[in-house]
């Protein structure tokens, strides 16, 4: 039976590995456990074992607090101060993913302009 606290672990171990762009059976080799264990850990099917726990904290050098979920994992996106006037987390959130959205734009353009420019 899946615990809710096993999602939770799982879908954090597999921000890590996004962030990294690993696969599951990569992580699983470096850490030496079996792929198939690893596969039911990242799904919320097992319980994290202590050892491993540490294991994957050093990995991604990040503290076992970040790891749990009792500290925000860094490049995760937090709002810890006071918003602007006027702005929802979500809205803020919404806003500052569309400057994102239009630095990116702007860096595929001047990657296309300098490719037109070197034929």
């Amino acid at each position: 039976m899946m615990r809710e606290i096993d999602i939770e672990m799982g879908n954090r171990i597999q921000f890590l590995m996004k962030r990294r762009a690993l696969a599951s059976r990569e992580l699983a080799r470096d850490l030496e456990v079996s792929p198939s264990k690893f596969f039911h850990i990242i799904n919320g099917r097992a319980a994290l074992k202590p050892d491993l726990a540490v294991a994957l904290a050093k990995y991604f050098n990040i503290t076992l607090d970040e790891l749990f979920g009792r500290a925000p994992m860094p490049n995760e996106i937090t709002v810890r101060t006071k918003l602007p006037r006027g702005y929802t987390r979500e809205t803020w959130q919404a806003h500052l993913q569309k400057l994102v959205d239009r630095i990116g734009q702007q860096l595929l353009d001047r990657q296309k302009a300098e490719r037109a420019n070197k034929l």
